[in-house]
């Protein structure tokens, strides 16, 4: 039996052992048998998503929640039209308006968004979150786009993910990209997602942020990517794109490190947490064979 290499232009192959053996690289889980190739595989990606860079916005699947919360007797047509004058003036969440004029409360509200966006919603003000999450996903993403996970659950093979409304669906594509496994949102109200956005926060170690001075192209990430390849000893990468960001993922067993890189600024913003690859001497940005 033999594997083949995952690169288009590579005519060789190698066997199963070579696999086994952990020799060679994976990106996306797509196995390639030596480092050009790889490298090959990696700057195809990068340089396709800088060329195209695709705007991913929140769609709206359901009734909007104007509408849906005067169908539901909750608040007259009056009052939706408070509330758009608020959000004109004010640039907040339609919701968040509503709430704070008094035509609603907020458990009410986030019971209706609940319904209108089909995904449950958690009620507790403290609940536990489990050791196994912490780090699973690096702070710069849960505080940029308000989510953070609290939970694995064994028996469903699901990451469950608190989230605020609306809920953006390409942002939960990557994520589930990322972790390889199905993610279930849940909603919860504004001051119980922060309070324990924010124990999530303290259990999960700092991201450090780093400005580059560097072109926006697939060459300098390319070499951000394969520097921290040689540094962590890494065979593993995974990459998912989001509007201007790259998040790059680079595994050895249970362990991990994330980098995250902002386009066209080029900002990387590199986080780890307890399960953080071991900073292992760079003799060379090179990737160590």
């Amino acid at each position: 039996m033999t594997v083949h290499c995952n690169e288009p232009f590579c005519y060789k192959n190698r066997s199963s052992l070579s696999s086994i053996l952990k020799k060679g690289f994976y990106f996306d889980r797509e196995w390639y048998c030596s480092e050009s190739c790889f490298e090959m595989a990696l700057q195809t990606q990068i340089r396709r998503r800088l060329v195209t860079r695709p705007d991913f916005d929140p769609q709206t699947r359901h009734m909007r929640l104007g509408p849906f919360l005067i169908n539901k007797g909750l608040i007259t047509r009056e009052q939706l039209d408070q509330a758009l004058n608020r959000q004109y003036e004010t640039k907040a969440n339609l919701g968040e308006c509503i709430v704070e004029l008094g035509f609603c409360s907020e458990t009410d509200l986030t019971s209706v968004l609940s319904e209108q966006q089909g995904v449950p919603w958690v009620d507790d003000a403290a609940f536990e979150i489990s050791r196994e999450v912490l780090g699973l996903v690096p702070k710069f993403l849960c505080i940029e786009y308000h989510s953070f996970p609290f939970e694995i659950s064994e028996a469903s093979q699901e990451t469950l993910l608190a989230i605020k409304s609306p809920i953006d669906y390409a942002f939960l594509h990557m994520i589930r990209k990322m972790l390889n496994c199905r993610i279930r949102p849940f909603l919860m109200k504004d001051d119980y997602f922060q309070m324990n956005l924010d124990r999530y926060l303290a259990g999960s170690h700092d991201d450090r942020e780093e400005v580059l001075s560097l072109e926006a192209n697939h060459q300098s990430i390319l070499a951000q990517i394969i520097k921290r390849m040689g540094r962590y000893r890494v065979r593993d990468v995974r990459m998912a794109f989001y509007g201007e960001l790259f998040w790059v993922r680079l595994s050895k067993k249970r362990s991990f490190y994330d980098l995250i890189i902002r386009v066209p600024e080029l900002t990387i913003i590199a986080g780890s947490d307890g399960k953080s690859l071991p900073d292992e001497e760079e003799s060379s940005a090179r990737i160590a064979l």
